[in-house]
């Protein structure tokens, strides 16, 4: 993997990061690479963040404020809560959400971009 150190130093960028790119100017896209982050938590985070907000479990109340963070249509949103996927999101003093993060507690999870199913293992 010492080629993708090297594409480090010359872009300045991380390896699959300039790998990535590459790969999406071949005409018609034969081959996509993508970059899945797994976390491993037994329980839903809580407490205080950085930016002096609360952490909790999110629901479909909070979707507005979800949809205003990436300008995404709430169909979405109500997708997922209802296909049984959790979600934490991280609320500031005035109430409102300035973050949030989707995590799965069952066996397997389906990617949505790529659809690649991720096979979560056990405790």
């Amino acid at each position: 993997m010492i080629w993708v150190k090297k594409l480090k130093v010359v872009f300045g960028r991380p390896g699959w990061l300039v790998m990535k790119g590459l790969l999406e100017r071949i005409p018609r896209r034969p081959l996509q690479m993508e970059r899945l982050l797994l976390l491993a938590l037994s329980r839903p985070p809580s407490g205080q963040t950085r930016l002096a907000a609360s952490i909790r479990a999110g629901g479909p109340h909070d979707i507005p404020g979800m949809c205003v963070l990436e300008s995404k249509k709430p169909a979405l949103f109500e997708k997922r809560f209802a296909d049984g996927i959790a979600c934490a999101v991280a609320v500031s003093d005035n109430s409102e959400i300035v973050g949030y993060q989707w995590y799965s507690t069952k066996e397997a999870h389906v990617d949505e971009l790529i659809e690649y199913c991720v096979h979560i293992p056990d405790d």
